[in-house]
C-alpha cells in the first residue's frame, strides 16, 4: 500500500472530523436542544400553576370566612324556620299579628307538603288602616315564609278583607 499524499491525508482527517461532528450533533446535540426546549415549556407550565396555587392559597383565608358567615347564616335561618309537625307555632303568629292589628282572622285551609313547608290560607276583616297594619307586620314575620297570594277586597268604604296564601319551610 502506498503512502498517502499530503493532501489525502487532510482529507481523510476533515472527513473523520466532520464524521464525528454529524454523529455528535445527530445523536447528542440536537436530541438534548430538543430536552432543553421541552423542559423549558415545562417549567413555563408549573411556573403558571404555581402561581395559580399561590392565588387559591391567598383567597383560601377569604373563602374561610364567607364559608363561616354562610354556615353562620344558615344557622340563623334554620332557627326561623318552624319545626316540623309544629305547624300551629305559624298559625300563633298570624294570631299575634293579627290581634295587634285589631282585625278579625278567619282560617280557610292549612296543610303540610310533603317537600317540608306548611301552607296556611286566611283572610283578615277590618278596617282599611287595620288590614295595612296587619299587612306591613307580616313583613317582619319571624319565621322564614312566602306569601304566595294575596287578595283585598273593599266590603265598604272603610271596611276591607284581604285573603292570604301562606307558605313557610319546616325545620
Amino acid at each position: 500500500m502506498r503512502k498517502l499524499s499530503r493532501r489525502e491525508s487532510i482529507l481523510i482527517i476533515l472527513l473523520i472530523i466532520l464524521s464525528a461532528v454529524y454523529l455528535v450533533s445527530q445523536y447528542w446535540y440536537l436530541p438534548l436542544l430538543s430536552e432543553i426546549k421541552h423542559l423549558e415549556i415545562k417549567r413555563e407550565d408549573l411556573a403558571q400553576q404555581w402561581n395559580r396555587m399561590q392565588q387559591s392559597l391567598s383567597q383560601k383565608e377569604t373563602l374561610q370566612q364567607r364559608n363561616t358567615l354562610l354556615d353562620r347564616e344558615i344557622r340563623e335561618l334554620q332557627e326561623q324556620m318552624i319545626p316540623a309537625h309544629a305547624s300551629f307555632v305559624l298559625w300563633e303568629e298570624i294570631r299575634e299579628l293579627a290581634e295587634q292589628s285589631e282585625v278579625e282572622l278567619t282560617l280557610l285551609q292549612e296543610g303540610s307538603s310533603a317537600n317540608q313547608q306548611f301552607a296556611v290560607q286566611f283572610q283578615v276583616r277590618g278596617e282599611n288602616g287595620a288590614v295595612l297594619t296587619f299587612i306591613n307586620n307580616m313583613r317582619n314575620f319571624p319565621h322564614v315564609s312566602v306569601v304566595t297570594e294575596g287578595k283585598m277586597d273593599f266590603m265598604s268604604e272603610d271596611e276591607v278583607i284581604a285573603s292570604f296564601s301562606v307558605i313557610s319551610a319546616v325545620k
